[in-house]
């Protein structure tokens, strides 16, 4: 995700909405992402080129149990 500062007002900038799960570059075998990941963020602008983002991610990761082998969803 890309936010572009200029479009930051004094009030900050509320930002809602998913990504694909194809983000998650996660080559661990035992974890799959395949929901989108929703998100919900408050940017405010730090200075002349900062940024300072809080908010929170939501998922469901798929985990492989280690021993039962059983996928289990998290």
């Amino acid at each position: 995700m890309k936010i572009k500062l200029h479009l930051i007002s004094e009030e900050g900038l509320h930002i809602e909405g998913d990504e694909p799960p194809s983000i998650m570059d996660f080559s661990e075998a035992l974890f799959r992402f395949e929901q989108p990941i929703h998100y919900v963020l408050d940017a405010v602008a730090v200075g002349s080129n900062g940024l300072s983002v809080s908010g929170r991610l939501s998922t469901t990761v798929r985990a492989c149990c280690v021993r039962t082998l059983e996928w289990l969803d998290f």
